[in-house]
């Protein structure tokens, strides 16, 4: 025998002569009762551990079939376990390799099991056999995705097409339903009679899904708007048809056409008063003493001057604002907005909203007043609201007077405004015909070297300013005095100045006055509990 061979046989038989002494010394440690009792306690095996029973279980299958007897008790097959997620649309996958010998995991077991369970869509093969690999390998496997549900997917609900014409002289177009709602900041869309103006696109029902388990999902309801047709529209199955020509409108879900007039030129006083049955809009400039009137809403895109707008039925929106020389008049049965308003009457049933600022004007609302955008001023003039008056700035420093009226029924609004009118006409007429004979008096030095004629007109135009002061003296004290008797059904209205508050504005709530002397910033004016006064908080 070769010296290395010889060597490493001498060494096997000491190692094994040691072996033998060890077990002899020891004993057997009850080693058959470990493993009879270790199936109990598989699910514990470490690493280690399982390594061990794995080369028993080599070494045994070496032997006899006396040796595979003694891993009988611990030999269990490879086992496997589903968990679905919590919304159960995911089903994920748990291994566990055999021991001793075991019965190997197969794919056909894992999708065989899934089949019976009724799992047979959304399964990933591919993941399953990956797993089982592994498994194979000894390996144990966790939170393997194998099965993905599908969700169900959502339907249309019934929806509408909307058509139009951006002029009458061009055929109808689609629009959409957005510029359709009344915004007057939108173009107009008119249609001609007959014209299909709206058609409902009927449902599209959504595709029902199912969730890792196999159990279906059925598609979510989708629920869409129902349009009705309004004035002046019909109903023929799917379609809506315009049964006049007009604008069309749509409001909430009604569905309208409405009678309206477009004015793309200038409107003067030469070319007769306006009047409409139906909304009114005017694209171009508004001049001294044209007249308007409309049953509906009124649009004024262009410039205006001292000319007379009134709406009986709707509002009135000028997009640029009035310059009414204290002779314009504005009157609307809703409300009235307006860019900026100068030397003019407004009255409104709902509110006034102007957008940068009112200067010596008379506004008259029913409702609230507004001037809270841009330079939200308010100076000079007369403000008479039913509600709450906002306002960022109130007054001016050159110290013109600024009057504020609060909390009064609709019959003082009424009996109020027709007395301001009165004096602001009076006024008007008072100022023009002395400064038209301040102007003569001025050319000839002396009234007295006019002619007869001449002479006479002039002492007309002298007549007529001084009784225009007299009878405007009759119009205040009266004016006073109403304000001074009434208690006012909205006595809890308030003045929100939102910047700042200046002397010489006076304010009148339910009867309650209060004469601002001295400048303050942001504050709200309300009246005091003891309904004498009025009073300022904050600022």
């Amino acid at each position: 025998m070769a010296g290395p061979q010889r060597d490493t046989s001498e060494k096997m038989t000491l190692l094994m002569v040691e072996a033998k002494t060890l077990l002899g010394e020891t004993g057997d440690g009850g080693i058959e009762q470990v493993l009879h009792d270790l199936p109990g306690q598989l699910g514990d095996l470490n690493e280690d551990e399982r390594a061990r029973i794995e080369e028993l279980t080599r070494l045994a299958n070496a032997g006899n079939e006396g040796q595979i007897a003694e891993l009988a008790a611990i030999r269990q097959d490879a086992r496997f376990e589903f968990a679905p997620s919590d919304d159960r649309m995911f089903l994920t996958l748990n291994t566990h390799p055999a021991l001793a010998g075991g019965q190997p995991l197969t794919i056909e077991a894992v999708v065989g099991e899934l089949k019976r369970r009724g799992i047979t869509r959304g399964v990933d093969v591919l993941a399953i056999r990956k797993a089982v690999k592994a498994t194979g390998d000894g390996e144990d496997v966790e939170d393997v995705l194998v099965v993905r549900g599908k969700p169900p997917t959502s339907g249309k609900a019934d929806s509408y097409e909307f058509f139009g014409r951006r002029s009458m002289g061009r055929p109808p177009e689609p629009i959409a339903p957005k510029r359709l709602v009344g915004d007057d900041d939108n173009p107009l869309w008119l249609c001609a009679p007959d014209d299909v103006i709206a058609r409902r696109v009927p449902a599209q029902p959504g595709q029902a899904g199912y969730n890792a388990l196999g159990e279906p999902l059925p598609p979510s309801q989708t629920q869409g708007r129902k349009i009705h047709a309004g004035g002046n529209v019909k109903a023929q199955g799917d379609t809506f048809v315009a049964a006049v020509g007009g604008m069309v409108s749509l409001a909430a879900d009604t569905l309208e056409v409405r009678k309206v007039l477009v004015l793309n030129e200038d409107v003067t006083r030469q070319g007769g008063p306006v009047e409409f049955d139906g909304d009114v809009r005017v694209k171009s400039t508004v001049c001294s003493g044209a007249v308007i009137k409309a049953t509906g809403n009124i649009v004024l895109d262009g410039a205006v001057e001292d000319a007379s707008i009134e709406s009986t039925g709707g509002d009135i929106r000028l997009r640029r604002g009035v310059a009414g020389r204290n002779r314009g008049r504005i009157v609307a049965e809703g409300s009235v907005t307006a860019r900026f308003a100068e030397n003019v009457t407004i009255q409104a049933g709902g509110d006034i909203v102007i957008e940068v600022g009112s200067i010596r004007s008379l506004l008259t609302a029913e409702g609230e007043i507004l001037v809270t955008t841009g330079r939200g001023q308010l100076f000079g003039g007369v403000a008479v609201a039913g509600g709450d008056i906002k306002v960022k700035r109130l007054g001016v420093a050159s110290g013109l007077a600024t009057e504020l009226v609060l909390g009064l029924s609709r019959e003082d609004m009424a009996s109020l405004s027709e007395l301001d009118e009165q004096i602001v006409i009076t006024g008007r007429t008072q100022n023009n015909c002395g400064e038209l004979a301040d102007v003569i008096e001025r050319m000839v030095g002396d009234p007295l070297k006019l002619t007869g004629e001449e002479l006479e007109d002039y002492k007309r135009l002298r007549k007529k300013q001084l009784a225009c002061m007299l009878k405007n003296r009759v119009l205040q004290a009266r004016r006073d005095e109403m304000l001074r008797n009434t208690n006012g059904e909205n006595a809890d209205s308030k003045v929100h100045v939102l910047h700042s508050l200046l002397p010489n504005v006076r304010v009148t709530i339910g009867g309650a006055r209060l004469a601002v002397s001295q400048a303050r910033k942001a504050c709200v004016l309300k009246r005091h509990k003891d309904g004498r006064r009025v009073i300022a908080q904050g600022g």
